[in-house]
């Protein structure tokens, strides 16, 4: 299951698996940040 959801998000910014850190970064920051402006609204 992980390694289906880490694949996908490989695939989806075209990055190498070296550079995982920044397709990780780029996919999870702005998930965080709308939880994030959704909890302060509630």
């Amino acid at each position: 299951m992980l390694q289906k959801i880490d694949s996908k998000i490989l695939a989806y910014w075209w990055t190498s698996p070296d550079q995982r850190l920044w397709a990780y970064l780029a996919t999870f920051l702005p998930l965080l940040g709308i939880i994030i402006a959704i909890s302060n609204l509630l």
